[in-house]
């Protein structure tokens, strides 16, 4: 496995079971080590807290009337608090300087069912030389895995339910929250930083939300989308879905162009998320491993199993 950041190999031994296996250490690894860094940095910053009040209520002098010995035992408490606050404050200023990256957040597709959701219905549906669909009706959460040859018309049914391409003929009614991972990413020409095609270029937000998923590093939201690779833009149209609540997800070859890992979150996603699934795939473990109906489109036909 390539490690981005590190510019490193790490092999895996027994196969692809012991590459999922050591992916899984890793991030048990992660978490520990940041959850052990903010307590660190926590206590430490508590206890300098506590000294600093403990040593404001000791007198910096001695009265006159005290002995020398009780001078001497004065002295000597604000000496330790002044030493533990430095300690405490020298720690402070080591785990910030040094901090420990908190791992990625699980992916994650959000939807909103409130009142048990909107259905999917399509009748007699035409988009000429491309589509041609007598009826299909979905409920609220169900699954659809849309199959066929090149030139059935899989993308072209994803962009109608998403409302981007009207047809020629027929009735369409969809939620109104739509999310849509299309085939095609971004075009290589975009001028716009990765911070400015996600909109974090002006919401802080934004930005923390888009690192916190892991797919780029804070050194990435400069980089023009136009300098990106197609699994890197592949990447920013998985964080915008991500990041916005849909009822209705559609996913066209979302496999294609990410590493095995990252098709191994989206796969637990996908398995989490209540909303309604539209899927179209070529890749054969996802479509061995899905559950729900089936969709078998042909060039001006379809038929449904």
């Amino acid at each position: 496995e390539v490690d981005e950041d590190r510019r490193t190999l790490r092999r895996h031994g027994n196969g692809y079971g012991g590459y999922l296996a050591g992916r899984a250490a890793e991030r048990a690894r992660r978490v520990r080590e940041y959850e052990e860094w903010r307590n660190e940095l926590a206590r430490y910053t508590a206890l300098a807290d506590t000294h600093i009040d403990r040593f404001s209520a000791i007198p910096r002098k001695a009265p006159a009337a005290f002995s020398g010995a009780g001078a001497f035992r004065a002295r000597s408490r604000a000496h330790g608090a002044m030493s533990r606050v430095r300690a405490a404050r020298e720690r402070v200023a080591r785990l910030t300087a040094h901090p420990v990256p908190a791992p990625p957040e699980p992916l994650r597709f959000r939807a909103d069912l409130a009142g048990g959701g909107a259905p999917v219905d399509l009748v007699d549906v035409r988009v000429e030389g491309r589509l041609r669909l007598d009826a299909l009706h979905l409920d609220a959460g169900e699954r659809l895995l849309v199959t066929g040859p090149n030139g059935a018309g899989k993308s072209t049914l994803l962009k109608v339910l998403a409302g981007e391409l009207a047809p020629d003929g027929g009735f369409v009614d969809a939620p109104a929250r739509v999310g849509l991972l299309r085939q095609e990413t971004a075009p290589p020409t975009d001028p716009r930083t990765v911070a400015e095609a996600f909109g974090a270029d002006r919401d802080p937000d934004r930005a923390d939300a888009l690192l916190a998923l892991g797919l780029f590093a804070a050194r990435d939201l400069g980089t023009p989308v136009r300098h990106l690779s197609v699994g890197q833009r592949r990447k920013l149209e998985l964080a915008r879905l991500v990041t916005s609540p849909a009822d209705l997800l559609l996913l066209d070859e979302p496999t294609n162009h990410l590493a095995p890992g990252l098709v191994e979150e989206i796969e637990a996603a996908l398995a989490a998320y209540r909303g309604t699934l539209v899927v179209v795939s070529h890749d054969r473990r996802l479509r061995e491993d899905f559950r729900g109906r089936v969709l078998a489109l042909a060039p001006e036909a379809a038929l449904t199993s």
